[in-house]
């Protein structure tokens, strides 16, 4: 998961996520399914990046997943 996805990467109108940093260098278009345009055409914006905890930006899952568990009692 790119969790430096921005919005201004998703093109709703053409339906693809465009990736510009990529292992090869080279940006990469990705077709967005119908399913997951649905999905994040209905997501409030509040933030710039796709991934987000409030209008933070997710940096480090583990944090994320820490927080999850000590907050679902596992």
């Amino acid at each position: 998961t790119d969790f430096n996805l921005k919005w201004s990467n998703i093109n709703f109108d053409f339906g693809f996520i465009e990736l510009l940093e990529t292992k090869s260098v080279k940006s990469r278009k990705i077709p967005i399914s119908s399913k997951l345009f649905n999905i994040l055409n209905n997501i409030l914006k509040t933030c710039e990046y796709v991934f987000n905890i409030k209008g933070e930006k997710i940096g480090d899952i583990k944090k994320c997943w820490n927080t999850a568990i000590r907050n679902s009692g596992v």
